[in-house]
């Protein structure tokens, strides 16, 4: 997915906190002319290792185009809840396992394929994940 020139950004985009690299960068995407394609998205690997390394966590939005079971699970919860539904993917290393306590303005189901995170609410339901 990463080699391919399907992602550009926002779509994949990086967050890490304290780390103002991060905001609105978007320096590991290169574009090339390809014939008669026209200007595409490539992406600088060596950059997305770098800011992995430094601690970002790699954001992909609505990755359910990219994987076909994702996108019938999405699928499916649109059929339950008649509301539309997008996945996102996070992926970051032991570095910076998290981005930080935040808050979203949506409704937000988690799951984690890889290496572990717990996580509890306060008494005003504010989510606190490590």
């Amino acid at each position: 997915m990463l080699e391919s020139d399907l992602l550009d950004y926002p779509r994949i985009r990086f967050c890490g906190e304290g780390v103002p690299l991060s905001k609105g960068f978007k320096g590991f995407v290169d574009y090339k002319i390809q014939g008669h394609n026209g200007v595409v998205p490539q992406l600088n690997i060596r950059m997305i290792n770098r800011l992995l390394d430094d601690g970002n966590t790699m954001i992909i939005d609505r990755c359910q185009h990219f994987f076909p079971e994702i996108f019938d699970l999405c699928k499916k919860i649109e059929s339950v809840f008649f509301e539309k539904v997008n996945a996102n993917l996070y992926y970051s290393t032991d570095k910076n396992p998290s981005f930080g306590l935040h808050f979203d303005s949506i409704d937000g189901i988690a799951y984690q394929v890889l290496g572990e995170k717990t996580g509890s609410y306060t008494n005003q339901g504010e989510s606190i994940l490590r």
